[in-house]
C-alpha cells in the first residue's frame, strides 16, 4: 500500500537506517507485467513494486526537516517522467516537506502528461 495516491500516481515513504526514501510511481510510463503465458496486464502505480523516481533524505541539523541528499530517476526515457521531474526541479526544493507537498500537487494535477486514465489489468 502506498502512502498517497492521486489521479496521476502514488508515492511511498520508507525509512532505511538514518535515511528516508520517497519513492514516486507515476501513471506514465505504462507498466505491463507478463503472466508467463504471453499475456500482459497493465499494473497501476499503487500495485507496482519498482518506482519511477527515488528521493533520498538525510537528517538536517536545523528545524527537523530533512535535506534531499540525492535522487534517482529509473524511468528517465519516458516523456511523462521527464516532465514530472522537470516540474519538480522548477520549484528549487531542497527539503523533504516541501518536496512531498510538490509531489502531491503534481500527482493531483488534472490533464498531466505523467497521468493516464487506463484501468488496472487492462490487457495488452
Amino acid at each position: 500500500m502506498k502512502d498517497f495516491c492521486g489521479i496521476n500516481g502514488c508515492y511511498n515513504i520508507e525509512v532505511f537506517e538514518d535515511c528516508e526514501v520517497v519513492s514516486v510511481y507515476v501513471n506514465r510510463p505504462i507498466v505491463y507485467e507478463g503472466d508467463g503465458t504471453g499475456n500482459y496486464s497493465r499494473i497501476l502505480p499503487e500495485n507496482r513494486t519498482g518506482p519511477d523516481i527515488d528521493f533520498i533524505f538525510e537528517p538536517s541539523n536545523g528545524n527537523g526537516d530533512c535535506d534531499i541528499s540525492q535522487f534517482t530517476v529509473y524511468s528517465a526515457g519516458d516523456d511523462g517522467v521527464q516532465v514530472f521531474v522537470s516540474m519538480l526541479m522548477k520549484e528549487k526544493i531542497d527539503k523533504k516537506n516541501g518536496l512531498i507537498e510538490a509531489i502531491k500537487t503534481l500527482l493531483m494535477q488534472p490533464g498531466a502528461v505523467w497521468g493516464e486514465t487506463l484501468q488496472d489489468n487492462e490487457k495488452f
